[in-house]
């Protein structure tokens, strides 16, 4: 490799000129679980082993066009769960757009329960730009409260909009939260619906706090954040979000 061809990926893409489109920003539902929005992974996996972490993370599976990809994909990641019991996945994090192009309930049956319906393990999530959008031509419905039946219920139980499939909803605490693994913390945060992204007040205070807590169980507990909007990237289409790498250090600066 060339030392011009590496330095093509050593620094983020970053779209010039682009237009200002916080006007999408969408308030936050109110948190279903109690501050500090904490989950133990214990809660949903009583069983789950204390000297290995397996799981699986993607994002951006959402499809109106061709959901059969997520059919092929999810079908292998279920057949992972049949290796020998050291390497099984324990569960699936996922980082954002379950669904396209808005998030409306009646997009998730076909690009979110239908894939997964044989997927063996719990799937917890973040909401993308995608889950967070309203369709202005749709029945009135809020900012992600499609997004919340699912995945932010405060019990365990069956889905109106999710067809026959037997999975169940998920109880994480809050849009932004932190799931407590044996040996690491996974932080999601919610980046909002703008193009390059949108991190509240509360947010930015909770995340610190988080940092706070997670530095404090270190070394002994990794420590992974997930954020949908990209900080860093190579795509020419979305590009790195310099909202995201400010407000990243930034926190990390006053931490």
């Amino acid at each position: 490799m060339t030392p011009t061809t590496l330095s093509k990926y050593t620094v983020p893409v970053l779209k010039k000129d682009q237009p200002d489109d916080t006007y999408k920003f969408q308030p936050l539902p109110a948190p279903t679980g109690e501050y500090p929005y904490h989950l133990a992974l214990q809660k949903i996996i009583p069983e789950v082993g204390t000297e290995r972490t397996v799981f699986h993370m993607l994002g951006d599976t959402g499809s109106i066009g061709n959901p059969a990809f997520q059919h092929l994909v999810a079908r292998e990641m279920a057949k992972q769960y049949e290796v020998g019991e050291k390497d099984q996945p324990q569960f699936l994090f996922h980082l954002g757009d379950v669904v396209y192009t808005f998030g409306e309930a009646n997009r998730y049956y076909t690009q979110f329960f239908e894939p997964y319906q044989k997927y063996p393990g719990p799937i917890f999530a973040i909401a993308g730009n995608h889950d967070s959008d309203v369709n202005p031509n749709a029945i009135p419905y809020k900012s992600l409260d499609a997004f919340k039946a699912v995945f932010c219920d405060t019990e365990r139980r069956a889905v109106s909009f999710g067809g026959e499939a037997e999975r169940t909803s998920m109880i994480q605490p809050n849009i932004y939260w932190t799931l407590k693994a044996p040996l690491a913390n996974i932080i999601g945060l919610h980046s909002n619906v703008p193009k390059f992204g949108v991190i509240t007040p509360n947010q930015r205070n909770w995340f610190k706090e988080e940092l706070k807590t997670a530095a404090s169980e270190r070394p002994e507990k990794a420590l992974i954040l997930a954020l949908h909007h990209a900080p860093y990237s190579a795509d020419i289409n979305h590009g790195a979000s310099v909202p995201m790498i400010e407000f990243l250090e930034g926190v990390f600066g006053s931490s």
